[in-house]
């Protein structure tokens, strides 16, 4: 018998809380707005001049029919009992990254990865409402048991396929950044005892760093079919995961200041170091600027022509996808370039 989950996701949930923010609980940060929507638009359009392979004549991306419509098939058809809602715009949601970001992969592999981050997804959104399953999620995956939640069952069966797509060293920071992922999403109410303090620290990154599963992201851009030289990839996996957290956070930072949202890593650094939340979103642009420059030259140094070329094909669909999408309200700012 197929088993449900005992608090299935409501009917009333709508596509702008599909996917919520990141939570960094115990600071309280300013509510004072310190910048004008306009000054964000500026600092986008400054980004998007500044770095090479954005700054030519934008190519739209469209959604893969076929790949959303089979993998929300295949989902609906565990009856888990999720409301059909929530189904189909998180599978819209993930089924457009896939198609968006990920170059070289077969339809049966971008039907994985897609499943695969589509579980991420799901997972940030119950975690904090539900923590048990999750935090009981490694024991069990080790130990082999069934999970407390069927929809994990199928996050773990992933994990086996992923050797199937990827060479193992890529396989397995694919896997280990996505069981930190995991554990991080149950630990919000420790860091809700948090003391906040006025000093620099580096919590904000070390939680942002792992609750992003930006090396599980980055790492399957490379699948076997490439070729890709695993010392490169190595090599600038540092700078691959701060590109690809920071990179959200910055295109987040409209949404969040129209939404009065400060639970975010911007914020919470900015409390961190006495500034201003835009100050923080301006340094970050030049951060990710940096950040995007080392990947592509080490790539282009040290891997072959597809390592390089996947990471601009990503970085392109990367941003284009934030741009173009619904959720993070940028689409009628006539940012992309025409």
């Amino acid at each position: 018998m197929d088993r449900k989950l005992s608090n299935p996701i409501p009917s009333s949930l709508t596509i702008a809380q599909v996917s919520q923010p990141d939570k960094y609980c115990g600071v309280p940060p300013s509510t004072e707005p310190d910048a004008a929507a306009s000054d964000i638009v500026r600092v986008i359009k400054e980004y998007l001049n500044e770095t090479p392979y954005w700054n030519h004549h934008w190519e739209p991306l469209t959604v893969n029919q076929e790949l959303e419509a089979c993998i929300y098939d295949e989902l609906a058809a565990r009856n888990w009992g999720l409301c059909p809602q929530y189904l189909r715009a998180t599978v819209h949601l993930m089924a457009a990254f896939t198609e968006f970001t990920y170059m070289g992969l077969t339809f049966p592999e971008k039907r994985i990865v897609t499943i695969f981050i589509w579980s991420l997804l799901y997972i940030d959104d119950v975690a904090p409402k539900n923590p048990a399953p999750c935090i009981d999620f490694q024991r069990r995956y080790v130990q082999g048991l069934p999970q407390l939640d069927p929809v994990l069952d199928t996050f773990a069966e992933t994990f086996t396929s992923m050797y199937d797509i990827y060479d193992p060293l890529f396989a397995n920071f694919i896997i280990t950044s996505a069981l930190e992922y995991t554990a991080v999403s149950c630990v919000e109410t420790y860091i809700e005892t948090f003391t906040p303090v006025h000093r620099p620290s580096r919590f904000p990154w070390f939680l942002r760093s792992r609750s992003g599963a930006s090396i599980s992201f980055a790492m399957m851009m490379f699948p076997k079919s490439g070729n890709h030289d695993f010392s490169a990839c190595l090599r600038a996996m540092p700078d691959m995961d701060y590109s690809i957290g920071l990179t959200n956070d910055f295109f987040s930072f409209y949404k969040e200041l129209l939404g009065n949202e400060t639970e975010t890593y911007v914020h919470h650094r900015a409390y961190h170091e006495e500034k201003t939340p835009f100050q923080t979103f301006s340094e970050i642009k030049r951060e990710i600027i940096l950040a995007n420059e080392n990947v592509l030259d080490i790539l282009t140094r040290f891997g072959n022509e597809a390592t390089a070329k996947a990471w601009k094909y990503w970085g392109y669909g990367y941003v284009l996808w934030h741009l173009e999408g619904d959720r993070y309200k940028l689409k009628d700012l006539n940012l992309v370039p025409k």
